[in-house]
């Protein structure tokens, strides 16, 4: 939904070449047939029909840190120039998660999409503690119905995580010229308001952070709230997962 967004609000695509994000990696060129980019943290492998296994190649190089979308607790791999054998499960094809981003989603298991819409967030920040420790991602929310989002009726937030905090804020859009010869999408030629949702439709229910290099003794939310942590260690590294939960935070 967030990638919908920012299509409309200011042309970025959703889907991306393996190549879009370094035209200078002259490896990444020879798999455009079977990998592409949704948005620019998640890299999926595409299968043949009938296959059991694929090569995946990691994009990014040494510098680049890959994590299993599906099985985060699995050891994560540097991007490089020789593809990796994977072997395909039935119920998903091959993602993988950059380190440094951060990805809001919805857990709750639904019968569909509209079924979900008054359902809490889940954020999920990558993090490779050998380059910054930080990851930062976006997350768009509009009632899902209304036009009002031309009206500025939504929800455009951007979180980061430093290594040691996390913040949210509203994220900035595309400035409009005001000429007559500007175009755009109607909503970024207004001020913002809140879209008209349900409280728990903007609050985060959890937090994982996948790729700590340590357990947090301690996590206080708003200065006070010492929030619960769960920690989960990574196979083969010596990394960790933890979640964090109900840290009493919201969109918005």
């Amino acid at each position: 939904y967030t990638l919908v967004a920012e299509w409309a609000l200011q042309g970025s695509p959703m889907i991306r070449p393996v190549w879009y994000h370094d035209l200078g990696d002259s490896e990444a060129y020879q798999h455009a047939d079977s990998h592409f980019f949704v948005g620019e943290a998640l890299l999926v492998r595409a299968p043949a029909e009938g296959a059991k296994s694929v090569q995946v190649f990691l994009p990014g190089g040494d510098a680049t840190l890959w994590f299993d979308f599906w099985r985060p607790t699995r050891a994560p791999l540097r991007g490089g120039e020789k593809a990796l054998k994977e072997t395909l499960h039935a119920d998903r094809v091959p993602v993988f998660a950059r380190a440094g981003h951060c990805l809001a989603q919805r857990w709750r298991p639904r019968r569909s999409s509209g079924a979900m819409a008054a359902d809490p967030h889940t954020l999920v920040c990558y993090i490779d503690p050998r380059s910054s420790g930080h990851a930062s991602g976006r997350v768009y929310l509009d009632d899902g119905r209304s036009h009002d989002f031309q009206k500025g009726s939504f929800i455009y937030d951007e979180f980061n995580f430093d290594g040691s905090s996390l913040r949210g804020s509203p994220s900035s859009l595309p400035r409009v010229d005001a000429s007559a010869w500007a175009i755009g999408a109607a909503a970024v030629r207004v001020d913002r308001q809140p879209p008209s949702l349900p409280q728990e439709a903007l609050r985060i229910e959890r937090v994982i952070l996948v790729g700590l290099s340590k357990v947090p003794k301690k996590v206080l939310s708003g200065g006070s709230h010492e929030v619960q942590v769960a920690a989960e260690r990574v196979e083969g590294a010596d990394l960790w997962v933890a979640t964090l939960k109900d840290p009493l935070i919201s969109l918005g």
